[in-house]
C-alpha cells in the first residue's frame, strides 16, 4: 500500500489547504477603531507643534555699553530672572557668548512674552 487509507467505494480524503481565519465584523470593527486610535495620537503632537502661537518679539539696536545682562533685565521686568532671559535671548539670535556688539540688532521678547 502507499500510505493513503481508501474505504470501499470513497475516494481519500483530500487536505485542505490551510486558510487565515475569517475575521469577523466584530474584530474588524475592533481592528479599524484601534488603528484609528493609533493614527490620532500620532498626529496630535505634530498638530499641537504647528498651532503653538509663536512669542512676540521685537528687534533692537545695541548702542554702545549696552550689555546682554542689561537687555535682559530691561526685558523681563524687575521682578524677573534676568538668567532666563538672557538665555532665551541668545538662542533666538543664535549666540554663542554673551558678547554684543554696538549696531548690531537683536531680537529680544515682547514685553507680553516675558519667560
Amino acid at each position: 500500500m502507499n500510505g493513503t487509507r481508501t474505504m470501499r467505494g470513497r475516494t481519500p480524503a483530500r487536505a485542505r489547504a490551510a486558510q487565515a481565519p475569517a475575521i469577523r465584523p466584530r474584530e474588524r470593527l475592533l481592528l479599524a477603531g484601534a488603528a484609528a486610535a493609533a493614527a490620532l495620537a500620532l498626529a496630535m503632537p505634530a498638530h499641537a507643534r504647528s498651532t503653538a502661537a509663536a512669542p512676540r518679539v521685537h528687534s533692537i539696536r545695541v548702542e554702545a555699553g549696552d550689555t546682554l545682562w542689561e537687555l535682559a533685565v530691561e526685558c523681563a521686568g524687575p521682578e524677573a530672572d534676568p538668567r532666563r532671559t538672557v538665555d532665551l535671548i541668545m538662542a533666538m539670535n543664535g549666540l554663542a557668548s554673551p558678547d554684543i556688539a554696538a549696531g548690531s540688532y537683536l531680537l529680544v521678547p515682547a514685553d507680553d512674552s516675558r519667560p
